[in-house]
């Protein structure tokens, strides 16, 4: 028996590996690829939980580059996650670098990766070292990817002064080493241990790409999707619909979203209203927690904003937008979901008196009147739910 089969497909809470378990986000995989064929280099700037890793792996799958046209053999990405480097030396970066090297590189290479194993072994991991092996590569037809993950770590790290930036800007300039990071903040916005460290030419060489919200197409893919792999049937267009109206397009609530409701019984049909009162009120319980660490990352402007998100600042608005809190509909600006419309909802008694306006109510929904008696009860739960907390 296959055991893939009986897990709940909607597992994901962190990083993605499966490739499998990865849908959508198109129009950024080719903007990456499309950095990658012409030796440019990204940094992609979203909030937590938006799949910035997620996405960063993906683009390594050599599926996915054979889908793209890429040579997996011939376009090697190395993955490291500095998040874990925040304490590392300068020579704990490049031991890093050369053993996802090692890992990555084809069978035909087996010259390159006898002399990458016994660099290795000897330690000897001075960056002119290290750039003279990169040379190597380069002369065997490879292209390079590094693919930094939560760069934060690497800029609060006090080992890794200016001059270490400079040389990763050599390694683009003279060899084509295409550098794709990942960070919350902008690669300029970042606090780094050295103040002087933005005066490196290496942040001239990056262009940026905002990772939001998910598009409402795949969104309804990924739902349909991940519900069609396990055993049983997929969703429903009710179960699809309940989902995205609780969620949103957020990747992440998407998948705590089809979680519960994939753990329904008599899943693939339509369910009686008392059955996805069921699911919204597991949903609501495990998003909550989520949604008070996003509340508590926003300054007393951004909160306001949030709350009345059509009387805000244009450049408040863009602001809430670029963190993935607030979305357009026809002509008004509601939050992501209709679960965290009502806990904001919750948030706004305790705020001080202010303007305010209900358009997370009057924009946030998009049920077809076909299913409103359904789900319309199984929402009107999670705002029960959510004020009786308070």
């Amino acid at each position: 028996m296959d055991l893939r089969s009986l897990r709940n497909p909607f597992f994901s809470r962190q990083r993605i590996t499966d490739p499998a378990c990865f849908v959508g986000r198109q129009r950024e995989i080719e903007s990456l690829y499309s950095a990658v064929i012409t030796h440019q280099c990204r940094s992609i700037v979203g909030e937590r939980k938006l799949g910035k890793s997620s996405l960063l792996t993906a683009i390594a799958q050599p599926s996915v580059l054979e889908r793209y046209g890429l040579d997996p053999t011939r376009t090697l990405f190395l993955y490291l996650d500095l998040e874990g480097m925040a304490s590392a030396e300068r020579e704990d970066f490049w031991i890093e670098v050369l053993d996802r090297l090692s890992a990555a590189l084809p069978t035909t290479e087996d010259a390159l990766s006898d002399r990458v194993g016994r660099l290795l072994d000897t330690g000897e991991l001075r960056f002119t070292t290290v750039r003279r092996l990169l040379r190597r590569v380069r002369d065997a037809g490879l292209d390079l990817v590094l693919t930094l993950d939560e760069f934060e770590g690497l800029a609060r790290n006090p080992n890794f002064e200016p001059d270490f930036y400079g040389e990763l800007r050599s390694l683009a300039g003279e060899l084509g080493i295409v550098y794709l990071t990942a960070s919350k903040r902008g690669l300029y916005e970042l606090t780094y241990h050295h103040t002087d460290t933005l005066s490196s030419p290496f942040f001239n060489i990056f262009s940026e790409m905002t990772l939001g919200l998910m598009a409402e197409d795949e969104a309804r893919d990924l739902l349909q999707n991940l519900s069609q792999q396990g055993s049983g049937p997929g969703f429903c267009e009710e179960e699809s619909e309940l989902a995205l109206e609780l969620a949103g397009p957020h990747p992440f609530f998407l998948q705590i979203a089809g979680f519960y409701l994939y753990e329904l019984p008599g899943r693939g049909e339509p369910q009686s209203p008392d059955v996805y009162e069921q699911a919204a009120r597991r949903f609501s319980a495990e998003a909550e927690d989520h949604y008070r660490y996003i509340w508590s990352q926003l300054s007393d402007e951004e909160q306001q904003a949030l709350l009345s998100p059509n009387m805000a600042s244009e450049s408040l608005r863009r602001t809430l937008q670029a963190k993935a809190l607030i979305r357009q509909e026809q002509e008004r600006f509601v939050p992501f979901g209709h679960s965290f419309a009502v806990f904001l909802e919750g948030r706004r008694h305790q705020k001080p008196a202010s303007p305010t306006d209900d358009s997370f109510w009057r924009g946030s929904s998009r049920r077809s009147n076909a299913r409103t008696g359904t789900v319309d009860r199984s929402l009107s739960f999670s705002s029960t739910s959510t004020t009786s907390r308070r």
